[in-house]
């Protein structure tokens, strides 16, 4: 469940990031190496990621991690 609003934008930022990069949460999920069912539960609010985590999905997005901690 997403805590905060904080928490919402960053789910709101990954999902837009992923699919402006036309890749499926599987596809994604693969290039930084969890399950499909980890990376859905991140963007999805019912877990929050590592840092590391973040870090793996901001380089297999090309984005800066900092802009998607801050919600896009």
């Amino acid at each position: 469940m997403i805590a905060t609003d904080l928490h919402a934008r960053f789910c709101r930022a990954l999902r837009a990031a992923r699919i402006g990069r036309g890749l499926s949460q599987c596809e994604l999920a693969a290039k930084i190496g969890i399950s499909q069912a980890r990376y859905s539960a991140i963007e999805n609010g019912r877990s929050s990621p590592t840092l590391s985590t973040v870090v793996r999905v901001a380089a297999a997005l090309d984005a800066d991690p900092r802009e998607l901690l801050a919600g896009g």
